[in-house]
């Protein structure tokens, strides 16, 4: 019997394609290329299920959107303290 889990290079792959996406929009489907590629390997080397892969970029997705919200509240929270109009860019924020 083997195992099956969710493929921890499927799920990193997704999450930082995501978030890097998030703050380089232009590079966006490069990024979602080179995830699903780095995702796909490990079904192309016999390493994970397809279903293995599946879930774990379910996981990075999950993962992404809670990192991509929470840098927007710091954000938020950041431009509250610092006087900024909470509509203001701030070089560097999200």
């Amino acid at each position: 019997t083997q195992w099956s889990f969710p493929s921890d290079h499927a799920a990193v792959a997704e999450a930082s394609s995501l978030v890097l996406g998030s703050l380089f929009p232009d590079a966006r489907q490069a990024l979602a290329a080179l995830a699903a590629d780095a995702a796909e390997s490990r079904v192309w080397a016999g390493r994970a299920f397809r279903s293995d892969v599946e879930a774990g970029r379910s996981v990075g997705r999950a993962v992404a959107v809670r990192a991509i919200a929470r840098a927007a509240l710091d954000n938020a929270v950041g431009r509250r303290r610092s006087g900024a109009a909470v509509d203001q860019e701030i070089p560097g924020g999200w």
